[in-house]
């Protein structure tokens, strides 16, 4: 069928393919490269909207300046000389995983833990450049079958985020969007997002059905995976129940931890499963087998007894630097464990992003936090039937937190699952 659409010179518009959320999908000819690539001409109501534009403009123009491989090639994209908006890429390699699922089985978890570390580990790159995706689901995750069953993964549609937060519904995405994303579509990406996003298509290729009861409209109780599929040890069901928390804290943060730590909870097989019988299906995530005796709730609390301390000594040095002030009384010093000293803040002090180190072994926590300009502080151990022995749980500050560079990061390591 003609296409009587041509506003592009490079671009010949061939044939429209679909009516997709907020765009229409058309097939065309790179006619400089002899390639075939794909045309997007967005909606007249997102055309006109400059805060769609702005948000849009931005997000592509930096998907470019990353080229990475599983980001397909944006060739162009602006507006046309009527106002509509455009975008020029190259199809994503291979087919929807939504399709490949249909057509593949994937009978024992070591099969569904493959694909999905597969999947997980091509969104590395992307998480550990700034960016996330924001609209992760079977429909928007492309698989593409090598040999010596290599698995190359794309993601497309990296603009519907921003076509979502402008207002317009994405049936197919909604089921596999975080709480936050669901409440607020407009509130800023995160990776923990697309966390949450990856544990529910790895629940489904595990299990084979949703995590949430249909009538459960609330999103907040997933239902223990082990109840559909009980080969799933008990740190790999921990750690998808983990993905998908209701808060985006408690999740792994970023997909290079997801990615790390899948493969080992795949293997451990040190306990019976401890959740797989129906009367369990109410449990929530927070009363899941997480056996940590150093939560964030407590890590909290700690900074904020300290942020009091200091501000304590604070007024005490006023105190005595006034003129008239009477002395005030010392307690006694009572010796305690503390972690190494703030660093002085000066005009010209650097400040630095403390990196992400969970998942991490000791030593490998240490080198990542000292090539940052950081310390270690203090270093303690919980049981964590999620983290596997010697890798780091969790960290204060939390990562991502500007600091001044010599700032003691605290560690908790994990000594694994606790005894039965």
């Amino acid at each position: 069928m003609t296409v009587d659409w041509q506003p592009l010179p490079r671009f010949h518009v061939e044939r429209l393919l679909d009516r997709r959320h907020g765009y229409d999908l058309f097939e065309g000819t790179d006619i400089e490269q002899g390639q075939r690539v794909w045309i997007k001409r967005f909606w007249p109501e997102l055309s006109q909207s400059s805060a769609f534009y702005d948000q849009w403009h931005d997000r592509l123009w930096r998907l470019q300046e990353l080229a990475l491989p599983c980001i397909p090639t944006i060739l162009e994209f602006g507006a046309t000389d009527d106002g509509t908006l455009y975008q020029v890429e190259h199809p994503p390699t291979g087919i929807p995983l939504n399709r490949w699922l249909a057509e593949t089985s994937l009978v024992e978890p070591e099969a569904a833990v493959r694909v999905g570390t597969a999947i997980v580990e091509a969104l590395v790159p992307v998480h550990a450049a700034g960016l996330a995706h924001g609209a992760l689901a079977p429909t928007t995750m492309y698989i593409h079958e090598e040999p010596h069953d290599h698995l190359q993964i794309a993601f497309g549609e990296w603009e519907l985020c921003t076509v979502i937060a402008a207002g317009i519904d994405a049936p197919d995405v909604r089921p596999y969007a975080a709480p936050e994303r669901l409440e607020n579509p407009a509130a800023p990406l995160t990776t923990a997002a697309d966390v949450y996003a990856l544990g529910v298509v790895l629940y489904e290729m595990l299990t084979q059905h949703s995590p949430f009861a249909p009538n459960d409209t609330s999103r907040l109780y997933p239902i223990p995976p082990s109840r559909y599929n009980p080969l799933l040890s008990e740190t790999l069901e921990t750690l998808l129940l983990r993905c998908l928390h209701p808060d985006p804290y408690m999740r792994p943060p970023t997909a290079r931890v997801l990615a790390r730590a899948l493969p080992l909870a795949l293997h451990d097989h040190v306990h019976e499963i401890s959740v797989s019988t129906p009367a369990s299906a109410s449990q929530t995530p927070e009363t899941a087998p997480l056996a940590s005796a150093w939560t964030p709730e407590a890590m909290f609390s700690m900074g904020v007894l300290t942020a009091l301390a200091a501000v304590l000594l604070v007024v005490f040095v006023w105190q005595i630097a006034q003129p008239n002030a009477a002395p005030l009384p010392l307690a006694t010093p009572v010796p305690q464990e503390q972690s190494a000293p703030p660093p002085e803040l000066t005009p010209s002090a650097q400040i630095v992003a403390i990196p992400d180190v969970f998942g991490l072994s000791l030593e490998d926590a240490t080198a990542v936090l000292e090539e940052a300009g950081l310390q270690v502080g203090l270093v303690r151990y919980a049981h964590d039937a999620a983290v596997p022995a010697g890798l780091v749980l969790e960290q204060n500050p939390r990562a991502d937190v500007q600091v001044v560079a010599g700032t003691a990061v605290d560690l908790i390591v994990s000594l694994g699952p606790p005894s039965p």
